[in-house]
């Protein structure tokens, strides 16, 4: 079963904000396959007081073995250069949890590819 997925029709206003939204929509679809197009082998995903994840094999599994979310949403999208952060809310079978993601790219071009991603995520 797909989860919900709830967001704001003005989230597409830029390449970057577009991407930042379907990358996120393909993590709670658990779509590695656009995922992997879209960050760097050498990726680091570092959760805030938590792990950190080193490389594109390594963030894949992490995303099949995570628990199925049954609801994503999302708040606020910003993107300036290099950088970008998605805000909102994740809900599983059992919790439900805000969060903010903070991505750096590779460059500011709109192909970049995310380099890193900073989680910041608080159970509800």
């Amino acid at each position: 079963m797909e989860p919900k997925i709830v967001y704001n029709e003005d989230c597409g206003n830029s390449p970057k904000t577009q991407l930042l939204k379907e990358l996120n929509i393909a993590g709670a679809n658990k779509n590695t396959n656009f995922i992997t197009r879209h960050i760097s082998e050498t990726i680091c995903c570092e959760v805030v007081g938590g792990e950190k994840i080193h490389g594109e094999k390594d963030v894949i599994n992490t995303i099949k073995q995570a628990d199925p979310i049954i609801q994503l949403e999302i708040n606020n999208i910003i993107t300036h250069g290099r950088t970008g952060a998605v805000n909102g809310t994740i809900s599983t079978e059992n919790n439900s949890y805000g969060f903010c993601h903070v991505y750096n790219f590779t460059g500011a071009g709109k192909t970049a590819k995310i380099k890193k991603i900073t989680i910041y995520i608080i159970e509800e």
